[in-house]
């Protein structure tokens, strides 16, 4: 079974396995919530980043291009490998936890947050 972990850059990059995908959420999501001081030391978890990440341009047409990655990187991985899906963005504090978890909940797979 796949597993989703999140991550955040700067605390260095996660080993990543040949059969691994991984997703720089940055290239995705322009909008940071750590630059409004109210939600710096918040997670993508939590409902005021969840809100202000979903003030994103285009939020949702990112997010579906990265579930149809997913999906189909799910799809083609060999049944017997347990690849991780590693969703990254700077600090692994918002971004990236809020598409873990939502990719999570979409696909029920299981999510960490390693950052």
């Amino acid at each position: 079974m796949h597993r989703i972990v999140s991550f955040g850059a700067r605390h260095g990059l996660p080993f990543k396995g040949s059969h691994d995908l991984l997703i720089d959420v940055r290239l995705w999501m322009k909008r940071n919530p750590y630059h409004d001081r109210k939600l710096r030391y918040l997670r993508g978890d939590d409902l005021d980043v969840i809100k202000d990440i979903e003030k994103t341009l285009n939020l949702e047409k990112s997010y579906q291009t990265i579930l149809a990655m997913v999906r189909h990187h799910v799809s083609s991985t060999p049944s017997d490998y347990q690849p991780y899906i590693w969703v990254g963005c700077t600090g692994g504090h918002h971004r990236s936890v809020y598409v873990a978890d939502r990719l999570g909940r979409d696909l029920g797979l299981p999510v960490q947050h390693r950052d």
